[in-house]
């Protein structure tokens, strides 16, 4: 799934996080939602250009409108390990705003992807 590239320490961080579940935007059709829980903030992450991971990022207070960006990957909250690609549940998303601009999410509670017109919907790392 993602590059061999990676240092044990990143290796074990991954699969940790598979075992769990873990959302790539790349793997996701054009028009599929991707709604993320914070403690802090709700990001909504529509994808419209998978192979090269850009979506159109929307949160109430950071992005209150749709903005463009890449999801580069994920951020190790404590260790600052960073795992390409993935979103998962206690990482921080890093997002590529613009040319120069990275910014990363707070840590993730929870996400619900719901594909294009609901085709389909399921919740990740829901209490519930």
């Amino acid at each position: 799934m993602i590059s061999n590239n990676l240092t044990n320490d990143q290796r074990n961080l991954l699969a940790e996080h598979e075992s769990q579940g873990v959302i790539d935007v790349r793997r996701l059709p054009v028009g599929t939602l991707v709604a993320i829980d914070t403690a802090t903030e709700n990001f909504e992450l529509l994808v419209c250009n998978p192979g090269r991971g850009v979506v159109l990022v929307a949160s109430n207070r950071l992005f209150p409108k749709r903005e463009k960006a890449v999801v580069v990957g994920s951020l190790h909250p404590e260790t600052r390990l960073q795992l390409p690609r993935i979103i998962g549940k206690d990482l921080r998303i890093i997002l590529k705003i613009n040319r120069n601009g990275k910014m990363a999410t707070p840590p993730v509670l929870a996400a619900r992807v719901t594909g294009r017109n609901a085709s389909f919907e399921y919740d990740m790392w829901s209490d519930e």
